[in-house]
C-alpha cells in the first residue's frame, strides 16, 4: 500500500462511515450506498470485470488514476463490509482491481 493510500485508510479507519444499502444488479455487479462522516452518500460499484468505482469526488478526480489508491469509501466496503482482505499490503493495492478469484469470493461473502 503506497503513502496515499495509506492516508485514506487511516481516515477509513477513524471516521464514522456507514453503509446503508446493498445490492446486486442481474449481472451480479454489486452495489453499496455509503454515508461518510460529512453525512454525504456516495455509491460504490464493484463490477464482475473486477472493477471498483465510488461516486465521491476522491475517486472522481483521479484517486485511482493518478496517485494509484482507492477512496476510503471503497475501503470501507473491502476491510469493514466484505472482509476480504486481512493484509493492508496485499496485492490488490498495487493494481486497484479484482482478480476473477477475488471476485468469486466476494461473490460468496454477498449471496
Amino acid at each position: 500500500m503506497n503513502e496515499e493510500q495509506y492516508k485514506r485508510y487511516r481516515k477509513m479507519m477513524s471516521e464514522p462511515i456507514k453503509c446503508l444499502h446493498r445490492k446486486k444488479d442481474s449481472k451480479n455487479n454489486l452495489y453499496f450506498l455509503i454515508n461518510n462522516s460529512s453525512d454525504k452518500n456516495y455509491k460504490i460499484k464493484i463490477s464482475q470485470n473486477g472493477k471498483i468505482e465510488c461516486s465521491c469526488p476522491d475517486f472522481t478526480k483521479g484517486g485511482a488514476k493518478i496517485e494509484k489508491c482507492i477512496c476510503k469509501h471503497c475501503l470501507f466496503v473491502i476491510f469493514k463490509i466484505l472482509k476480504i482482505f486481512q493484509d493492508i499490503n496485499h496485492t490488490f493495492f498495487k493494481r486497484c482491481f479484482f482478480t476473477p478469484d477475488e471476485i468469486k469470493n466476494i461473490n460468496k461473502i454477498i449471496n
